[in-house]
């Protein structure tokens, strides 16, 4: 299917079709019958169009009306076809008495998902078995200006040939099904509960989308463009998936809309879930102007969801974004220059172009979406190796060293406070808050521990606090939160992967993990078990993890444990590569020493009273 199938504007071409179709009846012409479903397995299909009729005359001119562009007349092949008995799919038995609704809703491609649906893959099937192999295919390569559902796996063509009798009456007795009333009166029975939203032959189109279908003009050149030579059907996403009650025996109740685009972006990301309510209208990619050469064309292609090993027209757009040769293909070089730039923002560095890495390429992701990595002093999306000393001082690894705090009971509490993708220098001290280049906060009392986190999504670490006399949380701007014992230890991250870290809480004496909002885990227990949560797998989600002091053991819930470190030293993972995954590392008070697991060290530390930074668990500073 070349061209659009955009719902034909009714104020303009319904009252000249309604006198075509009087014009024709009075002539004397025959049109297709219909036959109700139920009647035997062949239906008798009578059509004419015989040449110079007043019909014929009358539906040329209304043909060359179709918004100012003139189609081509259909084929003017055998038109007039003899009554005889022609199969039509069959309907299956154990039809529910409920149906889908009518009409159909029109439900236009948003995304590029060409993969073949299985409802489509069935329906074809069934054409196969019933008329024998004439399927001209389901996907097709996604390209600008198309909206034929076969890019999303949703539309497909028939071979069969308006120019051809047989297959001409085969065609027209499939509609006649589609459209034929059922045994309880309802209206188009067949084309509801498979979901079939139009279908477009012989330079016309029949949309479901009307009460009252009926052929209509289709702007088209070529004998492939007007579908002389094949019959498309395009489907509902229910329809597409098997969920319609032809194949459930279960009539869907409501209407599955599909991916929505997203603002900013041309493309809707691929199909994830159901979407039960009508996308919004939002806008499209920023304007080129001023822009680099590259922009135009990847802001064209912008929201494809794209894989490693995918290989299109997106992908061929994206690769001089990314300062990458163009060989039109996820290869490894491109997959690793999208992994940078998803480190740079913060985001997972998966190597998969979502929502997020598009925008981040356009330019245009918002600062709230951006992750920032625990313990990056130098906002170059690296965890750094730092140590606090008792004097005051931060001595990070690239940086300078820095002198803030040093007074008794001072305890590192830094974090992403400005939302500017770099740790700030921070101090909690008996109830403040002290930032090096912020004001101070009062906000806590003596006892507290500082658990700061980013709780609400927006990007930007929150001040926070757990009280461990009464077990409550307190979060800057928020009300107290019971939520723990005396004796827990609170360990806050994200660990659905929603952006936004949970109240969470490790309690010692039974190993229990008490997330709020999510079911209790039991993982740990042992004596010497430290819990260091974060995101090892590099799935966005912070993993239930421990580090079993007597073993030297790392243990993970749902991965297999790891032997590393000493039963002296301290853990501190952290994303010390970039790579959106946290190291296993220790830090080695007796000299200094931080060693990663594989393989590689750093110097830095090594007095006494010196606090490694870098520690998931800011609890365990």
């Amino acid at each position: 299917m070349a061209s659009s199938p955009l719902q034909p504007n009714r104020s303009r071409r319904r009252p000249r079709l309604q006198a075509v179709l009087a014009a024709a009846v009075g002539a004397g012409a025959l049109l297709t019958t219909l036959a109700p479903v139920g009647a035997s397995a062949a239906t008798s299909v009578t059509a004419a169009e015989p040449a110079g009729s007043p019909f014929a005359q009358v539906a040329a001119a209304a043909r060359a009306d179709t918004d100012g562009v003139a189609a081509p007349a259909p084929a003017a092949g055998p038109r007039v076809i003899s009554a005889a008995s022609v199969a039509v799919p069959p309907t299956p038995s154990g039809l529910p008495s409920a149906i889908e609704s009518w009409p159909v809703p029109y439900e236009a491609q948003t995304s590029c998902d060409p993969s073949a649906k299985s409802g489509v893959t069935a329906w074809m099937n069934l054409l196969t078995t019933t008329y024998g192999q004439r399927s001209d295919g389901i996907s097709r390569p996604c390209y600008i200006g198309s909206t034929s559902e076969h890019e999303e796996g949703r539309g497909l063509d028939w071979g069969i040939d308006a120019r051809n009798s047989t297959t001409y009456a085969q065609g027209m007795a499939v509609v006649n099904w589609l459209l034929a009333k059922d045994s309880a009166g309802n209206s188009a029975a067949m084309a509801r509960r498979l979901g079939i939203m139009y279908v477009i032959f012989n330079s016309e189109i029949l949309g479901f989308w009307d009460s009252t279908p009926t052929w209509e003009p289709y702007s088209c050149s070529g004998v492939t463009a007007c579908h002389i030579d094949h019959m498309h059907f395009s489907f509902s996403w229910d329809g597409a998936l098997g969920r319609t009650s032809y194949w459930s025996k279960h009539a869907v109740a409501g209407t599955d809309y599909g991916p929505c685009r997203v603002s900013g972006l041309a493309w809707a990301p691929q199909r994830t879930a159901n979407t039960y309510s009508p996308c919004q209208r939002v806008s499209g990619p920023p304007s080129s102007s001023g822009k680099p050469s590259w922009y135009a064309n990847a802001a064209q292609w912008s929201g494809v969801t794209l894989w490693p090993g995918s290989a299109n027209a997106a992908v061929s757009a994206l690769q001089p974004a990314l300062g990458v040769s163009v060989t039109g293909a996820m290869d490894s070089r491109t997959v690793a220059a999208v992994q940078a730039v998803q480190r740079v923002q913060g985001l997972s560095a998966s190597g998969v172009v979502g929502t997020n890495t598009w925008r981040a390429v356009l330019g245009s992701l918002p600062r709230a979406t951006r992750k920032s990595v625990r313990g990056d002093y130098t906002g170059d999306g690296k965890a750094d190796v730092a140590v606090f000393r008792a004097d005051g001082r931060w001595s990070i690894t690239g940086r300078s060293t820095v002198t803030y705090g040093g007074q008794s009971g001072d305890v590192p509490a830094s974090g992403d406070f400005d939302g500017d993708s770099s740790s700030d220098i921070a101090i909690f001290r008996g109830g403040s808050w002290y930032f090096r280049n912020h004001a101070s906060v009062h906000f806590g009392l003596p006892g507290d521990i500082p658990v700061p986190a980013d709780y609400n999504g927006d990007g930007k670490t929150d001040i926070a606090v757990f009280r461990p006399s009464n077990g409550t949380w307190w979060i800057y701007g928020q009300h107290g939160i019971r939520w723990g014992i005396n004796g827990d230890i609170p360990v806050p991250a994200d660990y659905t992967g929603d952006g936004k870290a949970e109240i969470a809480v490790y309690r010692p004496a039974n190993g229990y993990w008490y997330l709020r909002g999510l079911p209790s885990i039991q993982y740990g227990g042992h004596e010497g078990d430290v819990p260091m949560p974060a995101d090892f797998d590099g799935n966005g989600k912070a993993d239930i993890a421990l580090f079993r002091i007597p073993d030297r053991e790392w243990v993970f819930r749902g991965h297999a444990s790891v032997h590393f470190g000493l039963s002296t030293d301290r853990p501190v993972p952290g994303d010390f590569a970039g790579d959106g995954k946290a190291d296993i590392a220790v830090y080695r008070p007796s000299n200094g020493t931080w060693w990663l697991a594989d393989g590689s060290y750093a110097q830095l530390g090594g007095r006494v009273g010196d606090i490694p930074l870098e520690v998931a668990n800011p609890t365990m500073a």
